[in-house]
């Protein structure tokens, strides 16, 4: 296993380990290590995997959260693993999961987000609806923007207050044309979190949708690269 170690949070849907298998090479090949591991409920993991919602947002992202802290701290008792460099890897819904886990644990040295939101759960979830989640779909971001500032269901989970406590480095990686996650209010709020001086990071990628994949040749993002050069910042593998 490498110097540097990276859990991996999941997104929403049925992950299995398999998913990640190709992002788990390429760290390892420049030495850092990756465990992934299928979701709660999934493949050969036990518990129940459920979906998340306003009304059970709160206690599912402890539970998943906790989760991931379990192999944190197991990966941490080993002799071939730095237990001061441990990250955690969030996908979607893992770029609520993650954060929270940072601000339980003090073993999470540094995160890494790929297409995570910092607006709450219902309200994404009505952008989700407003859009269809179709990447690249022709929808004015204008009056998308006007209609989740005018939204009044019930929002859930609000991530605000435990991105504003989280502080270790934090790299967002986003893409453009995402029609799951609002990314305007996204970037706006990563902003000011920036200028209020928290350790993140964010790219956005021009062109690229929910999945990192553009949204006409459906070619995948350069994420790796910039996860890469971003990680040999955070700490150097030997």
């Amino acid at each position: 296993l490498g110097d540097v170690y990276k859990r991996q949070a999941h997104g929403s849907g049925r992950a299995t380990r398999e998913q990640y298998e190709q992002l788990g090479a390429d760290l390892a090949t420049n030495g850092f290590a990756l465990l992934t591991y299928d979701k709660r409920g999934v493949g050969d993991s036990g518990g129940e995997y459920f979906g998340v919602g306003p009304g059970n947002a709160e206690e599912a992202f402890e539970l998943l959260a906790a989760d991931v802290l379990a192999g944190v701290e197991a990966l941490a008792a080993r002799p071939d693993i730095r237990g001061d460099q441990i990250g955690i890897l969030g996908i979607s819904q893992g770029g609520w999961i993650a954060p929270l886990a940072a601000t339980i644990s003090d073993r999470v040295a540094f995160q890494v987000i790929l297409s995570g939101t910092t607006v709450p759960v219902g309200d994404e979830i009505y952008y989700s609806e407003l859009t269809g989640e179709r990447d690249g779909a022709e929808i004015d971001d204008v009056e998308l923007s006007a209609a989740l500032a005018a939204f009044e269901g019930e929002p859930g989970h609000d991530p605000r207050t435990v991105l504003d406590a989280v502080d270790v480095p934090t790299l967002w990686i986003l893409g453009s044309e995402d029609r799951s996650i609002p990314i305007p209010e996204t970037v706006a709020t990563l902003e000011e979190l920036v200028a209020a001086g928290r350790p993140y990071t964010y790219h956005l990628l021009e062109g690229f949708g929910h999945g990192l994949r553009n949204a006409g040749s459906r070619e995948p993002a350069p994420t790796f690269p910039i996860i890469f050069q971003w990680l040999v910042t955070q700490a150097a593998p030997r």
